[in-house]
């Protein structure tokens, strides 16, 4: 990830945390879709579904966006524990 992209999403995510209203969490998934955790440009499951799980659990996120762009991969590989 370029630097300046990095310093762009920290003070985004900084500006969210910060005023702690009710908010939509956005989790974009690109690349194939592989078990395990995986590098960027491609869509862990395991990493995938603890940013899912992060959110569920956070009690400002009031609703949560899955924006997947893949070519396929794994069928089964996001799997959360949704009780």
């Amino acid at each position: 990830m370029p630097v300046a992209d990095y310093v762009r999403y920290a003070r985004a995510e900084k500006k969210l945390q910060a005023d702690g209203k009710p908010r939509v969490g956005v989790i974009v998934a690109a690349g194939e879709i592989l078990d395990g955790d995986q590098p960027p440009g491609t869509v862990g499951g395991e990493s995938t579904a603890r940013l899912i799980r992060s959110a569920r659990l956070d009690k400002d996120v009031k609703a949560l966006v899955l924006r997947v762009d893949s070519p396929g991969g794994a069928s089964l590989a996001i799997r959360t524990d949704l009780s």
